[in-house]
C-alpha cells in the first residue's frame, strides 16, 4: 500500500507521459529525514516498470568523487536496461554490465578521475541506442541521497542528458530543515551546487519540477495511512 501521496504520484505520472512523448521533465524530490523519499522512489520504479519503462535506482556515496557519482548513475542505467532485456529475451540479451565493469567493448567510460561530459554523453547515448533497438520506451533513473552529488557531477549529468529523449531523472534531496517549504529548500540546495559548479545554474533548472515530501497535507491523508 502507498497512500497519502496522490499529488506526488500525479506529478511523476505527468513526467512519465513526457518521457513517452520524448520530452521528459526531470524531477527533484525534497524533504527532511524520515519523510518517505526512498519509499517514494521505490514506488516510482514500480509505476515505471508497470508501463514497460526501464526503472533503476542509484544510491550515492558521500565519500566518493564526482566521477564515481556519474559512474554509479550510469551503471544503474546499464543494469536496469540489461535486466529489462533479460525479461524480454533471457537467452539473447547482451551482457552490458560485464562490458561496463571490465571497461571493454561499447562504453567509453569516464577518463581517470575526471568528469568528461563527452564521454558521459557517449555512454548514455550507447544505453539509449540499445534500449531503442530492443524497443524499450525509456529509462527512469531514481537517484537516492542525491544531496550528496558532487557539484561538477551534477553539471556534467545535465550537459550529457539535456538533449536526450529517453531518460527521466528523479533526484532525491534530503534537507536539514524545510521551514520555508520542501520545494523551495530543494531548489536552494540545487542552486548552491550550481554555484559550486562555476555558476552552472542550468544544472539546477535541469530539474523542472519539485516534489515535496513532508507531513501529510490533511487529516484524511494521515488517517488513510494509519488505516
Amino acid at each position: 500500500y502507498f497512500v497519502g501521496r496522490e499529488e506526488q504520484l500525479r506529478l511523476f505520472r505527468l513526467s512519465l507521459d513526457g518521457l513517452a512523448a520524448g520530452s521528459p521533465g526531470h524531477l527533484y524530490v525534497a524533504g527532511v529525514h524520515g519523510t518517505g523519499k526512498t519509499s517514494y522512489l521505490e514506488k516510482l520504479l514500480q509505476l515505471a516498470r508497470e508501463q514497460t519503462f526501464v526503472g533503476c535506482l542509484a544510491t550515492l556515496d558521500e565519500n566518493r568523487q564526482a566521477h564515481d557519482h556519474i559512474s554509479t548513475i550510469l551503471r544503474s542505467a546499464i543494469s536496469g536496461v540489461e535486466a529489462a532485456l533479460r525479461l524480454k529475451d533471457p537467452s539473447g540479451a547482451p551482457n552490458l554490465l560485464r562490458s561496463w565493469d571490465n571497461k571493454t567493448g561499447m562504453f567509453r567510460h569516464i577518463a581517470s578521475d575526471k568528469v568528461v561530459s563527452d564521454f558521459i554523453r557517449d555512454d548514455f547515448l550507447q544505453v539509449q541506442q540499445i534500449a531503442k533497438s530492443f524497443r524499450l520506451p525509456g529509462v527512469t533513473i531514481c537517484v537516492d541521497e542525491g544531496q550528496r552529488i558532487n557539484a561538477h557531477a551534477l553539471s556534467a549529468l545535465k550537459n550529457s542528458l539535456q538533449r536526450m529523449q529517453s531518460f527521466l531523472v528523479v533526484l532525491s534531496l534530503r534537507l536539514v530543515q524545510d521551514a520555508g517549504g520542501a520545494v523551495a529548500g530543494g531548489r536552494t540546495l540545487l542552486d548552491e551546487k550550481a554555484r559550486d559548479a562555476e555558476g552552472d545554474f542550468g544544472a539546477s533548472r535541469f530539474f523542472v519540477t519539485g516534489v515535496p515530501m513532508g507531513a501529510f497535507a490533511t487529516d484524511e491523508e494521515a488517517q488513510t495511512c494509519i488505516t
